[in-house]
């Protein structure tokens, strides 16, 4: 039978420092590349915001052409 090895308090606690200070820097890692993803959604709703605004635009300009078209009797 092996030999138990004793922990003393000190070494435990050394322990579990080690596996915390693990557990920040990936938290840190998850949180820098959230920060990079919500940094890319907000120009991505930026655009977007851009696009609408465009579309509302040439429908808006598409009426007017259809109700020229209409008045006139073409369509």
């Amino acid at each position: 039978m092996e030999k138990e090895k004793q922990v003393t308090t000190n070494q435990l606690a050394k322990m579990i420092k080690k596996g915390f200070d693990g557990v920040d820097e990936k938290f840190e890692q998850v949180n820098s590349r959230f920060d990079r993803v919500e940094t890319r959604l907000s120009s991505v709703e930026t655009r977007l915001s851009s696009v609408e605004t465009k579309l509302d635009s040439v429908d808006k300009r598409l009426k007017s052409v259809e109700t020229v078209l209409t008045d006139a009797h073409v369509l």
